[in-house]
């Protein structure tokens, strides 16, 4: 026959109304073609399977160019897993089997402008992807004001569940690098045709969640809920030199900058559930400052000196008394509230000061000195000259390991001395009212006729 087609096998030959009753068969394998680029057949109908190594199928909108094709053809994606390749004109393979899809290159998945993209399986959609808004929705209908939404529940899960769960990866093997690796990055911004003003009090926020959202008539007791919860890092073998549960850089943008604000907590704004400290100021940075803002007016600032050295200060169990002032009375940190007491009740081992005369007498050998205190000593003021005593010279005078002044003990020995001095004073008062008795006697005629009898009997 014409075109090189032979008849292998005659037995049972017949071609009767164009049809054939036997099986036509090439002479060589995968050599001779059925029709040509130019002659080909029309219409080619299969009650079958058709076995056919790749499948090209020439685009009707350029059936000339043989380039304009798409092809199919089946092979192994590994081994045991045949799949369907579809390639077209350009780009790489598409493979389809197994209950799986891939992509050599770049996979596009869309629908004519103004269709939606639904994914998911049976009668369920898994993913929406809105094709009027390009919004998408996981678990639910995409919402039209915000760009993905996600919504499953869980009935009684037996182990922790999550909304979004993000791994991310990276690593340095070729050298040291300062480049930052993000899990969750994202951004509120305004576009350049922006011309109005927003004035909510938080119009941008990059992230806003509640804490805790429950659903009417739901029951039970909530234990705890937090908007962010921080895990601690897990850095395995390697070194996490510093750990940061909320890392705020230096914010300078605004009129007015806040690292944090809160408007309100009913039982704390802050609270640090632990012995852990609540430290302001860096080394070589800033000083640490804590501002207290009164409700009508006024700011007070608290902060320490550049070289602040390094202890503690422990405040006392309870309010002080009226008047009292705490102490550090052992030098330790550790404060309580005193005061010069002078209740019956406050003291014990009272007895009465003997004699008011060696009260006097320490004061008298005393020496009173004038001065001025040295730079962060004594009260801090190094202007006004002082006239006191030393306390070496002076022990009488000092408390608190012979150090600060004693003004109860000054109080005590000055009116000592008063009372001292007031006996001196009555002697020397009670001898002028003697004297002067003996010259009024003198002056009476009378008494000198008697003591001139007296003296004349002696």
């Amino acid at each position: 026959m014409a075109g090189g087609l032979e008849l292998l096998d005659f037995g049972g030959l017949e071609i009767f109304d164009n049809k054939w009753s036997f099986t036509l068969l090439p002479a060589v394998d995968d050599t001779y073609d059925l029709g040509s680029s130019t002659l080909k057949w029309k219409d080619i109908y299969v009650d079958g399977v058709a076995y056919v190594d790749t499948l090209s199928l020439l685009n009707v909108t350029a059936p000339a160019a043989a380039a304009d094709q798409v092809k199919l053809w089946s092979a192994d994606y590994t081994p045991g897993d045949a799949r369907l390749y579809i390639q077209g004109e350009s780009g790489s393979a598409l493979s389809l089997g197994n209950g799986a899809i891939y992509s050599a290159g770049d996979l596009t998945l869309r629908a004519v402008s103004g269709s939606d993209v639904l994914i998911g399986h049976g009668t369920t959609t898994i993913l929406y992807v809105d094709g009027g808004t390009g919004t998408v929705g996981i678990g639910t209908a995409a919402l039209s004001t915000a760009t993905l939404k996600t919504l499953k529940s869980y009935d009684s899960p037996a182990a922790d569940v999550f909304g979004i769960s993000v791994s991310h990866g990276a690593r340095q093997t070729s050298a040291d690098s300062a480049v930052i690796s993000t899990a969750i990055y994202g951004i509120s911004y305004l576009l350049a045709s922006n011309t109005k003003n927003w004035t909510a009090t938080v119009g941008l926020r990059g992230v806003s969640t509640y804490a805790v959202s429950v659903e009417t008539g739901a029951a039970g007791t909530i234990t705890g809920g937090a908007a962010f919860y921080v895990l601690n890092a897990v850095p395995a073998a390697m070194t996490l030199t510093n750990q940061y549960g909320l890392y705020i850089e230096d914010l300078t943008s605004g009129t007015n900058d806040y690292g944090i604000y809160i408007v309100g907590a009913d039982t704390a704004a802050i609270c640090v559930a632990s012995a852990d400290p609540i430290r302001l100021g860096l080394a070589g940075t800033g000083t640490g400052t804590m501002q207290f803002v009164g409700t009508t007016s006024g700011v007070v600032t608290l902060t320490v000196a550049a070289a602040a050295g390094t202890w503690t200060m422990t405040l006392p169990t309870a309010v002080g008394t009226a008047g009292y002032q705490l102490t550090d009375a052992a030098a330790n940190g550790v404060c309580s509230w005193a005061a010069a007491g002078s209740l019956r009740e406050y003291k014990e081992g009272i007895r009465p000061w003997a004699n008011p005369q060696d009260a006097l007498d320490v004061i008298l050998g005393t020496q009173v000195y004038q001065f001025h205190y040295k730079p962060g000593m004594g009260t801090g003021d190094t202007v006004t000259e002082y006239v006191g005593l030393l306390a070496d010279e002076a022990p009488w005078a000092m408390h608190y390991n012979g150090g600060v002044l004693n003004p109860i003990n000054v109080c005590g020995y000055m009116v000592l001395g008063f009372q001292a001095i007031d006996k001196r004073l009555r002697v020397i008062e009670e001898g002028d009212w003697l004297k002067g008795q003996v010259r009024k006697a003198l002056a009476d005629n009378g008494f000198k006729s008697w003591l001139k009898e007296e003296l004349c009997q002696l």
